[in-house]
């Protein structure tokens, strides 16, 4: 059995996860590290954003019952990609990096919750195995080519 495109979203938010507690547990004294995980992890997360918005979200929008939440998400999703970016302009050793690191953790595991609890469970009556496999291919090539895009800029 192929892996479907809930099983590798719910691995990268996983990730995203652990990176955010990382980040949240470091110290000013940590500022190249907390740079660096960032910028790896905004890379990431936006290109994970945009795919998922791509792939999933378009497909999800055709069903009436489902695009008020999907619209809310992809919404989400601008305010999350916006608020790296923004994080990535402030000084890491400043105090008030990790203050907006702390605000987007709490978002982002709210919005990630909501997801995989909710849209997730949802979707999988109107999506099935089978097509959410094809998805699955689908995601990884786009986001692939996304990251590619935001790692050249």
């Amino acid at each position: 059995m192929a892996e479907t495109i809930y099983r590798i979203l719910r691995r990268e938010h996983d990730e995203a996860r652990e990176t955010l507690r990382q980040l949240a547990d470091s110290t000013t004294e940590d500022a190249q590290m907390r740079r660096d995980k960032a910028t790896d992890m905004a890379i990431d997360l936006i290109s994970h954003n945009e795919a998922e918005a791509q792939i999933l979200y378009q497909r999800l929008m055709k069903f009436e019952d489902l695009r008020e939440d999907v619209e809310e998400h992809l919404a989400e999703h601008e305010e999350a990609n916006e608020e790296l970016r923004a994080l990535l302009d402030m000084d890491a050793a400043d105090e008030q990096w990790i203050e907006s690191l702390k605000e987007l953790k709490r978002a982002i595991e709210q919005h990630i919750e909501y997801e995989e609890e909710d849209l997730f469970f949802e979707a999988k009556y109107y999506i099935e195995e089978e097509e959410a496999e094809k998805l699955a291919v689908r995601y990884e090539a786009e986001q692939s080519r996304r990251r590619g895009l935001l790692t050249a800029a």
